[in-house]
């Protein structure tokens, strides 16, 4: 089926094209006989109750007259068409519901039913002759049977030709006059070339549309045998689709696989790399670490056997004022630098203990205000007389927090120490300390060289130094804020700086206010780690020269 043919079915004038009909004359013959035997059964039953009604009504008003004859023959003809209405019924209801359309029996009670209906309708006329003089029965039965049955050419010519010509016929052997019989012709003739023509349009449109019905019901096969046909083509190709796509879908889950080993394997090369590169830079620090560890124990040994030398050469011949001041000032450099060299191999075992975990924090319910009054007042005797400026202010007159006072003694000497290092002629330090929200803090404040802002953070990492030359300076090992940023911690708390370059530092230390209970406290002697300070700071500061401030 052509899709030029689906357009004229549907858009064409005639929805017909003479070239598309099928010969379907058996089919037609027998779907006609259907149509018609039915059309005749209700036909039959309006006829059969319209022959009722008129023959109670005339046989109540029977009244024989002059024309008794007639009266008495149209009664009998009403009863035996209401007979022959109720027997048609019967017959045609069985045809119909056994559906006895092809055997002969249908076909003979249509032409019967036609015939016999006609001949009783003309067979009334003559009789009306003698009565009314009229042909109307004849010509409403013959438009009824004309509008509503469909005649085909043959029954149209023998039914209405020869009814008609009966008609004609049976009217001349009647009483009426020539004028009354040239009336009934003349009306009778156009009446009957009328019903003729209904008859052949009704026959022509019940033929079209059956036609077109038939066209239309096989259409519809073809197209319902093409959807199933499209239904199993999309079916097939559906499933060939799914096979694809679980092939697809396998393919795509053996490359993802493919990729996720992918890339384990470059983030096994890129964690290896990494921790080649961290490997590297580690061995760089430590190098480094041991070119500074070096430099650092080299310079004080160097002093000392310079010193010593110095005093060995002052010792030959008699002791003068000067040479005295001389073996009294390089005495003091032996003693500064043998302080540099414990607080540098203490600050290395610290740090071993510390990444041992071995590292033992002993706290105690401690004044942390006398505590850091009383560093400031050691450090304050020790500078006294080395031209440094320092002030401490403290917004509170006492506060009892557990921790380590060793540990916050070491912590506190190593930043004012770091102050110091980096002081300039005309320098000031400034110690503060206050609590906000419930945190101790207390800050050490310069107005020395700075640090970038870069490295505020990694100031506190292991040997980080500023100046990473071995020409810098100022002298230091770069693990002192290492070992303020684990003490703090210990303790819970936290350091930070906060520094512009050329404007000074600030470093910042919060610790928690907590308290210990009584027995949970570890003993220990304040006289013992007070007179042990002089000599804390005696370390601590051992690496810095006071060049020009008065060192004695």
């Amino acid at each position: 089926m052509s899709i030029s043919y689906l357009k004229n079915l549907i858009c064409s004038k005639d929805y017909m094209p003479s070239e598309l009909k099928v010969d379907y004359s058996d089919d037609f013959k027998l779907e006609r006989l259907k149509t018609n035997l039915q059309i005749e059964k209700n036909f039959a039953i309006i006829l059969t109750i319209l022959s009722s009604i008129m023959f109670i009504v005339q046989f109540s008003r029977f009244n024989p007259t002059e024309n008794a004859n007639a009266i008495t023959n149209v009664f009998y003809l009403r009863a035996f068409i209401l007979v022959f209405n109720i027997l048609a019924l019967l017959i045609m209801n069985k045809i119909i519901k056994n559906n006895l359309f092809a055997k002969g029996i249908a076909k003979y009670m249509h032409y019967s039913y036609i015939g016999v209906t006609l001949i009783w309708s003309i067979l009334l006329v003559i009789n009306a002759q003698y009565i009314h003089g009229q042909i109307t029965a004849y010509i409403i039965t013959l438009f009824c049977l004309s509008t509503i049955i469909h005649l085909d050419k043959i029954e149209r010519f023998t039914f209405i030709g020869l009814s008609y010509t009966a008609l004609i016929f049976g009217i001349t052997k009647t009483p009426i006059t020539t004028t009354q019989l040239y009336g009934h012709i003349i009306n009778g003739t156009h009446l009957v070339v009328l019903a003729y023509y209904i008859s052949y349009r009704v026959y022509k449109q019940y033929e079209d549309n059956y036609q077109k019905t038939k066209k239309i019901k096989e259409d519809s096969e073809t197209i319902l045998k093409l959807n199933n046909e499209l239904e199993k083509t999309i079916r097939r190709r559906t499933t060939a689709l799914i096979r694809k796509h679980k092939r697809l879908v396998e393919e795509i889950h053996r490359r993802y696989d493919t990729s996720l080993e992918l890339l384990k394997v470059h983030n096994k090369y890129t964690t290896e790399k990494y921790e080649l590169e961290k490997a590297i830079e580690q061995e760089k620090v430590k190098i480094l670490f041991l070119t500074n560890m070096s430099h650092e124990l080299r310079t004080p040994l160097n002093i000392i056997f310079s010193a010593q030398q110095m005093i060995d050469s002052s010792l030959e011949g008699e002791l003068d004022k000067i040479k005295k001041d001389k073996i009294i000032k390089f005495s003091r450099m032996i003693k500064q630098n043998s302080y540099r060299l414990i607080r540098l191999i203490n600050n290395l075992i610290d740090i071993t203990k510390i990444d041992a975990g071995n590292y033992i924090v002993r706290k105690r319910n401690v004044d942390i205000v006398k505590l850091m009054e009383d560093i400031y007042n050691s450090f304050y005797e020790y500078i006294s007389n080395k031209k440094i400026k320092a002030t401490f202010n403290s917004y509170l007159t006492s506060k009892i927090i557990a921790c380590d006072p060793e540990q916050i003694e070491r912590i506190v000497l190593n930043l004012l120490a770091n102050a110091a290092k980096f002081l300039p002629s005309d320098g000031v330090i400034c110690v503060e300390i206050y609590e906000k929200d419930n945190m101790f803090i207390f800050k050490v404040e310069d107005n020395g060289i700075g640090i970038p802002a870069e490295l505020h953070e990694a100031i506190f990492e292991r040997f980080m130094q500023v100046d990473k030359t071995i020409t810098r300076s100022h002298e230091g090992s770069g693990i002192g804020l290492s070992i303020v940023k684990n003490f703090v911690d210990m303790h819970g708390g936290n350091v930070y700086v906060k520094s512009e370059v050329g404007k000074g530092s600030t470093f910042f230390v919060e610790l928690p206010m907590e308290q210990m209970v009584e027995d949970d406290q570890e003993v220990f002697n304040k006289d013992i780690i007070a007179n042990n300070r002089i000599e804390k700071i005696n370390i601590e500061f051992s690496d810095i020269y006071f060049r020009g401030k008065g060192v004695s």
